[in-house]
């Protein structure tokens, strides 16, 4: 799917548009991080969050070492959206299973078709939509590709992210066959990630608030997708300036 009118990763100026200046004494004083966006509090961005109510129910399945960790954007997530949180675990698969029964999986058709193995049954549930009349010569044909009438056809419960490292989501998968049997849908953005703080990603890749801003562009909330952008490059800018600055354990 070509998205040649998506054009999210605008990078604001930050010497401009946001306050970044500390004083001195509140560099001296304020050690303690903030609860909600995890930095420390003299760059909490806390007051520039947005508040956005998703149009369809969405959640973030994390791993469980995610959540400590504080450059996940899916914990930012949670701080700006109405997103609901779960974490993963091997042993609750049936309980996840059942709450989680008849949503749509967003998840990377490369990563879906070249790390994973399906089950014939697996395979079976998979459905191949296109993003308009044409069909799309490369479509992978475990995934469903984002279309604007998906929702009208065959509506799911709603909608489920992964956030975790490559190699934690690729597990995830491997163990979950409950995850594997959902009906998947894959977006293909234009533009490649500007998430850094993490080394290795992947070079098709986007980070968990990435996508879900990709997603809500789909749906035609571009405010609100660029608003979730313009938060995410906010907080790591401030993430950024922090470590370089010693300040983060």
């Amino acid at each position: 799917m070509q998205l040649s009118h998506f054009t999210p990763y605008t990078q604001p100026s930050l010497t401009t548009n946001y306050e970044y200046a500390v004083s001195e004494e509140t560099t001296a004083t304020a050690k303690a991080d903030c609860i909600t966006c995890a930095l420390p509090m003299h760059h909490c961005i806390c007051k520039h969050s947005p508040n956005i109510v998703m149009p369809s129910p969405c959640t973030i399945l994390f791993h469980p070492r995610e959540l400590s960790r504080r450059n996940s954007s899916g914990r930012l997530l949670l701080s700006c959206t109405n997103t609901q949180k779960a974490i993963w675990h091997r042993l609750k698969a049936e309980s996840l299973s059942e709450k989680y029964a008849g949503y749509h999986l967003i998840f990377p058709a490369t990563e879906s078709s070249n790390a994973l193995n399906h089950s014939s049954d697996a395979r079976s549930n998979q459905e191949e939509l296109c993003a308009s009349d044409q069909v799309a010569s490369n479509t992978d044909l475990d995934s469903i590709h984002f279309s604007s009438d998906l929702n009208h056809k065959n509506p799911p419960k709603g909608y489920i992210w992964i956030d975790a490292t490559w190699q934690e989501s690729q597990k995830i998968m491997r163990q979950s066959p409950w995850l594997r049997a959902l009906k998947r849908v894959s977006l293909q953005p234009d533009n490649k990630s500007v998430y850094r703080l993490r080394r290795n990603q992947k070079s098709h890749g986007l980070s968990t608030l990435e996508s879900m801003a990709l997603w809500l562009y789909h749906q035609h909330h571009t405010e609100s997708s660029q608003a979730l952008l313009d938060y995410f490059e906010r907080f790591q800018h401030q993430y950024l300036h922090a470590q370089q600055a010693g300040e983060l354990k």
